[in-house]
């Protein structure tokens, strides 16, 4: 049972009364384990990802208000400066 590859940490530590064998654990590649904290990372990246991407298009893209607003905000400080200089 120890050297399963499908059990993770959480099992060892739920169930600690059961004769773990340490030897078999150290040299188990918990490859179950790895692999659901890979798809959670991976959720993570993708989510951030989307965001970015949807931040760019309404940030860079003048038909959209957030960037109009944005365009106009850069162009009113620049006619100040020019005011000052």
């Amino acid at each position: 049972m120890s050297s399963n590859p499908n059990i993770t940490w959480d099992d060892i530590s739920d169930n600690n009364e059961l004769g773990w064998s340490w030897n078999s654990i150290s040299k188990n590649k918990f490859t179950y384990q790895k692999n659901l904290i890979r798809e959670e990372i991976n959720k993570k990246w993708m989510s951030a990802y989307k965001i970015q991407c949807a931040f760019r298009k309404y940030r860079y893209n003048p038909k959209y208000k957030f960037c109009q607003k944005i365009q106009m905000d850069y162009f009113k400080s620049f006619l100040e400066l020019k005011k000052i200089i």
